[in-house]
């Protein structure tokens, strides 16, 4: 049993246990008690966990639903422009379930963490193919 404060009332109302407070109160007032202050003894509710999970990060979207959003965004179609138009995102909300702000912030963030990097070594790796085809010397072997 623990004792009742003023900020137990939120989680008391949801669990059920403020209609025995209210029994008490009454019984009390009908003894003709005057009460300045009440203290009563309810049975320990567990306190929900609040702030972020403490195990690691986690997504609000389906694995499923980020596997096409990353196809979408590295899409040969979309890889220079990775901004679907408003079409495009009706199309994706309907193939995925999510919803608009989702959506935006999902490429909103992925273009930074996701795209972005990908980009960034595919130009580089192309930098150096074209390099090293440029040191190749194309003119034909002279002759010994």
């Amino acid at each position: 049993l623990g004792t009742l404060t003023i900020s137990h009332l939120p989680r008391l109302l949801k669990s059920g246990h403020l209609l025995q407070i209210t029994g008490v109160m009454a019984s009390l007032c009908a003894d003709g008690k005057q009460v300045a202050s009440l203290r009563i003894a309810v049975p320990d509710v567990p306190r929900q966990k609040q702030g972020p999970p403490s195990s690691g990060k986690t997504s609000s979207l389906p694995a499923a639903t980020v596997e096409y959003l990353k196809a979408w965004i590295m899409h040969p179609d979309h890889i220079a422009h990775p901004y679907p138009t408003e079409k495009e995102k009706a199309d994706i909300m309907m193939a995925t379930g999510i919803e608009i702000k989702q959506l935006t912030n999902w490429f909103t963030n992925n273009r930074k963490r996701f795209w972005k990097p990908r980009v960034l070594n595919l130009s580089q790796a192309s930098r150096k193919v074209s390099c090293s085809f440029d040191s190749i010397d194309e003119s034909p072997p002279s002759p010994s």
